[in-house]
């Protein structure tokens, strides 16, 4: 079945008013309770320029940091220079293989069980979905 989540402590109840002039319908929030209950952090998010920054002096960054071995025999394209030709090999071929069937069979997917419960948690809007 499916039921709307209640989230009382936090949520922040949309008040709808009318334009004056208008007549048209706009949504005022009172944040404050929200706010109060939100956790205050003690370490904000950096400048996006402290950042790249701070990774400007890598070789380089992978978006499969668990999986770096995987990737390495590639490593040898980021240093090529614009003169130098690249050679397939077969331990490429191998890798890529192996990045190939890892991305194509992920280990964090998988059926739901029988007879136990599946929660569903999905956010839509009217650009995307997520979950």
């Amino acid at each position: 079945f499916i039921r709307p989540a209640i989230y009382a402590d936090w949520l922040a109840n949309i008040v709808p008013v009318l334009k004056r002039k208008t007549g048209a319908v706009r949504i005022c929030v009172d944040y404050r309770n929200l706010n109060e209950a939100s956790p205050k952090d003690e370490y904000p998010m950096p400048m996006a320029d402290m950042l790249i920054d701070g990774a400007a002096h890598n070789q380089m960054l992978s978006f499969m940091d668990g999986n770096a071995g995987k990737i390495q025999p590639f490593s040898s394209l980021l240093r090529l220079k614009q003169e130098q030709t690249f050679k397939w090999e077969e331990q490429h071929q191998q890798a890529f293989q192996e990045i190939k069937d890892y991305l194509s069979n992920p280990p964090v997917l998988s059926p739901p069980k029988r007879g136990r419960p599946l929660k569903l948690y999905v956010s839509a809007s009217e650009v995307s979905i997520g979950s």
